[in-house]
Protein backbone atom coordinates (compact mmCIF):
# COMPACT_ATOMS: atom_id res chain seq x y z
CA UNK A 1 0.00 0.00 0.00
CA UNK A 2 1.66 3.02 -0.90
CA UNK A 3 -0.27 5.50 1.18
CA UNK A 4 -1.19 3.68 4.26
CA UNK A 5 -0.57 1.36 6.99
CA UNK A 6 1.69 -1.81 6.09
CA UNK A 7 2.58 -5.21 7.66
CA UNK A 8 3.21 -8.76 6.72
CA UNK A 9 0.46 -11.49 7.70
CA UNK A 10 1.65 -15.03 8.79
CA UNK A 11 1.08 -17.61 6.46
CA UNK A 12 -1.05 -19.19 8.87
CA UNK A 13 -4.82 -17.99 10.15
CA UNK A 14 -4.21 -15.51 11.96
CA UNK A 15 -6.62 -12.69 13.55
CA UNK A 16 -5.32 -9.16 13.20
CA UNK A 17 -6.90 -5.57 14.58
CA UNK A 18 -5.67 -2.08 13.36
CA UNK A 19 -6.74 0.34 15.20
CA UNK A 20 -6.06 4.26 15.80
CA UNK A 21 -4.51 5.97 18.49
CA UNK A 22 -6.51 9.16 17.39
CA UNK A 23 -9.68 9.84 19.46
CA UNK A 24 -11.60 12.22 16.57
CA UNK A 25 -11.05 12.55 12.63
CA UNK A 26 -13.17 15.22 11.46
CA UNK A 27 -12.56 16.87 7.93
CA UNK A 28 -15.22 19.49 5.98
CA UNK A 29 -14.68 20.39 1.93
CA UNK A 30 -16.23 23.44 -0.04
CA UNK A 31 -16.33 23.37 -3.32
CA UNK A 32 -18.46 24.71 -6.27
CA UNK A 33 -20.07 22.12 -8.93
CA UNK A 34 -22.23 23.11 -11.52
CA UNK A 35 -24.17 20.46 -14.46
CA UNK A 36 -21.56 18.51 -15.43
CA UNK A 37 -22.10 16.04 -18.89
CA UNK A 38 -20.85 12.58 -16.78
CA UNK A 39 -19.00 11.84 -13.89
CA UNK A 40 -16.60 14.52 -12.53
CA UNK A 41 -14.02 13.99 -9.53
CA UNK A 42 -14.67 16.31 -6.59
CA UNK A 43 -12.06 18.84 -6.36
CA UNK A 44 -11.14 17.35 -3.04
CA UNK A 45 -8.15 17.55 -0.83
CA UNK A 46 -6.33 16.32 2.57
CA UNK A 47 -3.11 17.66 4.62
CA UNK A 48 -0.86 14.94 5.83
CA UNK A 49 0.88 14.64 9.27
CA UNK A 50 3.67 11.70 9.33
CA UNK A 51 5.95 12.34 12.35
CA UNK A 52 8.48 9.32 12.56
CA UNK A 53 6.64 7.21 15.63
CA UNK A 54 7.49 4.10 17.37
CA UNK A 55 5.53 0.94 16.78
CA UNK A 56 3.36 2.03 19.65
CA UNK A 57 2.83 5.48 17.94
CA UNK A 58 4.26 7.13 20.46
CA UNK A 59 7.19 10.23 20.51
CA UNK A 60 9.39 10.90 22.96
CA UNK A 61 7.85 13.15 25.69
CA UNK A 62 9.43 17.00 25.60
CA UNK A 63 11.26 16.40 22.44
CA UNK A 64 11.09 18.99 19.92
CA UNK A 65 9.99 16.97 16.74
CA UNK A 66 9.74 17.49 12.96
CA UNK A 67 6.43 16.42 11.52
CA UNK A 68 6.04 15.90 8.05
CA UNK A 69 3.10 17.90 6.30
CA UNK A 70 2.12 17.12 2.57
CA UNK A 71 -0.94 18.41 1.21
CA UNK A 72 -2.95 15.84 -1.63
CA UNK A 73 -5.76 16.07 -4.10
CA UNK A 74 -6.91 19.15 -5.41
CA UNK A 75 -4.91 21.73 -3.60
CA UNK A 76 -1.68 19.77 -4.08
CA UNK A 77 1.79 21.30 -5.22
CA UNK A 78 1.68 24.16 -7.30
CA UNK A 79 -2.46 24.11 -7.10
CA UNK A 80 -2.23 25.33 -3.15
CA UNK A 81 -3.44 28.74 -2.67
CA UNK A 82 -3.17 28.73 1.43
CA UNK A 83 -2.06 26.32 3.73
CA UNK A 84 -2.49 26.65 7.66
CA UNK A 85 -1.22 24.37 10.35
CA UNK A 86 -2.04 24.37 14.35
CA UNK A 87 -1.35 21.53 16.72
CA UNK A 88 -2.08 21.27 19.91
CA UNK A 89 -0.97 19.41 23.54
CA UNK A 90 -4.31 19.45 25.10
CA UNK A 91 -6.84 17.25 22.58
CA UNK A 92 -7.57 20.23 21.05
CA UNK A 93 -9.14 22.63 23.87
CA UNK A 94 -5.80 25.04 22.90
CA UNK A 95 -4.32 25.33 19.47
CA UNK A 96 -0.59 26.84 18.62
CA UNK A 97 -0.26 28.30 14.95
CA UNK A 98 3.12 26.41 13.43
CA UNK A 99 4.93 27.32 10.43
CA UNK A 100 5.24 24.98 7.88
CA UNK A 101 8.96 25.64 6.26
CA UNK A 102 10.46 23.08 4.31
CA UNK A 103 7.81 20.58 4.07
CA UNK A 104 7.13 20.32 8.08
CA UNK A 105 6.22 21.91 11.10
CA UNK A 106 8.14 21.53 14.99
CA UNK A 107 6.34 20.43 17.57
CA UNK A 108 7.41 20.22 21.58
CA UNK A 109 5.91 17.00 22.45
CA UNK A 110 3.93 17.10 26.02
CA UNK A 111 5.14 14.97 29.24
CA UNK A 112 5.14 11.19 28.92
CA UNK A 113 1.53 10.17 28.68
CA UNK A 114 0.45 13.48 27.11
CA UNK A 115 -0.92 13.49 23.00
CA UNK A 116 -0.43 15.65 19.86
CA UNK A 117 -3.81 16.97 18.06
CA UNK A 118 -3.05 18.55 14.45
CA UNK A 119 -5.60 20.83 12.63
CA UNK A 120 -5.09 22.32 8.97
CA UNK A 121 -6.71 24.69 6.76
CA UNK A 122 -5.85 24.29 2.86
CA UNK A 123 -7.29 25.84 -0.31
CA UNK A 124 -6.45 25.04 -3.54
CA UNK A 125 -6.57 28.20 -6.89
CA UNK A 126 -9.77 27.47 -7.28
CA UNK A 127 -11.00 28.63 -3.95
CA UNK A 128 -11.84 24.74 -2.79
CA UNK A 129 -11.32 23.93 0.98
CA UNK A 130 -10.82 21.92 3.34
CA UNK A 131 -10.74 22.42 7.31
CA UNK A 132 -9.57 18.69 9.27
CA UNK A 133 -8.70 17.88 12.76
CA UNK A 134 -6.91 14.89 14.00
CA UNK A 135 -7.28 14.99 17.75
CA UNK A 136 -4.78 13.13 20.31
CA UNK A 137 -2.65 12.22 16.55
CA UNK A 138 -0.22 10.45 18.52
CA UNK A 139 0.81 9.79 22.29
CA UNK A 140 4.20 10.90 24.03
CA UNK A 141 6.59 7.90 26.13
Amino acid sequence: MADGLQFTAVADKARYTVASVSTEIRATWSFESARTGGEQALPLSVVRFTPALSERSTSKARASVAVPVTVRGAAAGRNLASLRVYYSTGSGKHWQRATVLAGGIRVTNPAAGGTVSFKAEASDRRGNTVVQTIKDAYRTA
